[in-house]
């Protein structure tokens, strides 16, 4: 857990910003009618919140004693607040999921219907802490993009607005001591994964949109923050590969894992 906690630079707070914070809550949803009613902010509020709480688990199929950190939001001040922006955002953001599988039955069935030669070879990636390699200003300017493209500048804004002061609860305890990262958005809040996926989907229909034009990559798919490809090795280098996602996406960690006589596992599946 210190590992966790120095690697990815949290630094230490001295006060507990939940009461602060909570004040800041209750004015922005004020701001926000009519996408927030009166009667709604009452609900939504937490009377009695505490700040988010660290645990980890092991990631027991990965060697090295690897954690995935489990924040507890439940009752934490802008729980309620991040489920119901959440729906909002999926009513409104119109994300086409046009690289993501669902599951391993569907990876399975495009798989089989994918043509390659002998030439082709596969390359997992593996996203190293996502959320907390997000910049909050980065996905504010994204999802304020993605919805005026398919809504009124009013409604997007109170969006918006209920999003910006959400990515300001990124704090969390541990050990009777209060942290926070540098940057990034909130882990374990009920809005981190629409947000992951929102500014993954926008870097793949636009910088990364790029690399796949060039037909040197016959297959690419990702499940939540594990990416699959096939690429052409008579035309493309996995270093390659590596450099350009890197120059992209020069905020995250992507680990690579290789072919292995022929085969790579994915998605619980073996694949050769």
């Amino acid at each position: 857990m210190h590992t966790f906690l120095n690697d990815n630079n949290f630094q230490t707070i001295q006060t507990n910003p939940t009461d602060k914070f909570k004040k800041l809550l209750a004015k922005t949803l004020e701001q926000c009618n009519p996408t927030v009613n009166k009667n709604q902010i009452k609900y939504l509020l937490q009377k009695k919140p505490l700040p988010p709480t660290l645990k980890a688990q092991i990631k027991i199929q990965k060697s090295g004693n690897l954690i995935r950190p489990v924040i507890n939001n439940m009752n934490a001040p802008a729980y309620k607040v991040s489920k119901y922006l959440v729906n909002k955002l999926n009513i409104y953001l119109n994300l086409n999921h046009q690289f993501t599988m669902k599951n391993s039955i569907n990876l399975a069935e495009d798989l089989t219907k994918l043509k390659v030669n002998g030439n082709y070879r596969m390359l997992t990636y593996d996203i190293k802490d996502l959320c907390i390699n997000i910049l909050t200003k980065e996905i504010l300017r994204i999802t304020k993009s993605l919805l005026l493209k398919h809504n009124d500048a009013s409604t997007t804004k109170q969006l918006i607005m209920l999003l910006d002061v959400i990515l300001q609860q990124y704090y969390f305890s541990f050990k009777n001591h209060t942290y926070q990262p540098e940057t990034g958005v909130s882990m374990g809040s009920p809005i981190s994964s629409t947000i992951a996926e929102t500014f993954l989907q926008h870097m793949e229909n636009t910088l990364m949109k790029q690399l796949f034009d060039t037909k040197n990559i016959a297959f690419y798919t990702r499940y939540v923050d594990d990416i699959l490809l096939t690429y052409n090795s008579q035309r493309i280098t996995p270093k390659t590969i590596h450099n350009y996602i890197n120059e992209v996406l020069p905020n995250l960690q992507l680990n690579p894992t290789y072919k292995n006589n022929d085969s790579i596992n994915f998605m619980d599946l073996l694949i050769i």
